[in-house]
């Protein structure tokens, strides 16, 4: 069920930067608001253990940021992300997640491997 679950995130992950909605417009949602960074890995080139250690000692942004360089994973930065635009699983994930910390490791296929890093929320 995880798979299933983080296979979905991935892909509503790449559409939550699509989407039309100014940043003003989320700013003043009732609903929770989310400044997310997002780092991304083939795991071709990264074992999925190593990326699974190595996030879970993420503490804030800048430190996977920097990690990100490391391992040469690509940041997606979304910034004021409703959380009405994202799904349930991901909602309840985010609700509890520790300022600085990251989500669980997803992934789409197994080919690559996601992780969120919660900056703040709103």
């Amino acid at each position: 069920m995880q798979k299933h679950v983080f296979g979905a995130l991935a892909v509503t992950t790449a559409a939550i930067a699509a989407t039309g909605a100014s940043a003003q417009q989320e700013r003043m949602s009732p609903r929770p608001n989310y400044n997310l960074v997002q780092l991304s890995v083939k795991s071709a080139e990264v074992a999925p253990e190593e990326f699974k250690t190595r996030t879970e000692a993420i503490r804030s942004c800048d430190q996977a940021v920097k990690l990100a360089a490391e391992l040469d994973a690509q940041v997606t930065r979304n910034a004021y992300v409703r959380a009405d635009q994202m799904p349930t699983e991901l909602n309840a994930i985010l609700k509890d997640l520790p300022t600085g910390q990251a989500t669980p490791v997803f992934t789409n296929g197994g080919e690559v491997l996601r992780v969120l890093v919660l900056c703040n929320r709103s």
